[in-house]
């Protein structure tokens, strides 16, 4: 079965997950925004190593694993699309993974499928979900060919 899931790093962004969800609840198939806090109150190697426990325990492990990350592959919308469908051939559920202001950590770019990058710039990672979110719908309207994606 298809599913997505966008695993977050980051606080809570009310305004900015709710239009992320907005792209998610329009997809044809189940997709769910998962934000994970880092933890507050301790030193940061400590705080780093229960960060990455966390995204590592909330992988799921039969997903194709997408990892956001300024190092990754640049692709257009329809590049995006057709690799979209490719990963759901592969396996039925897909995670993107973004980091939080300290980006992802090592343990879960190694077990990633993919790299992904959205631009050489840097955004921050509240709009990025937006951003990855609106890249989904749009890939999925392209590929059942609805002309929400406009460009040639």
């Amino acid at each position: 079965m298809r599913r997505t899931d966008l695993l977050a790093g980051g606080r809570d962004e009310p305004d900015f997950d709710r239009v992320a969800r907005r792209f998610l609840d329009r997809l044809p198939w189940p997709a769910e925004l998962r934000p994970v806090g880092r933890p507050r109150g301790r030193d940061e190697s400590r705080a780093a190593e229960s960060f990455a426990r966390r995204f590592m325990t909330l992988l799921p492990r039969d997903a194709w694993i997408v990892a956001l990350d300024e190092r990754g592959e640049l692709w257009n919308s329809r590049a995006f699309a057709r690799r979209l469908e490719g990963w759901f051939g592969r396996r039925g559920g897909i995670c993107f993974v973004i980091g939080d202001a300290q980006g992802l950590p090592p343990a879960v770019c190694e077990r990633a499928d993919a790299m992904w990058s959205l631009s050489p710039l840097t955004f921050p990672h509240a709009l990025v979900r937006v951003l990855v979110a609106e890249q989904l719908y749009r890939a999925a309207s392209i590929l059942a060919g609805h002309p929400y994606h406009r460009a040639g």
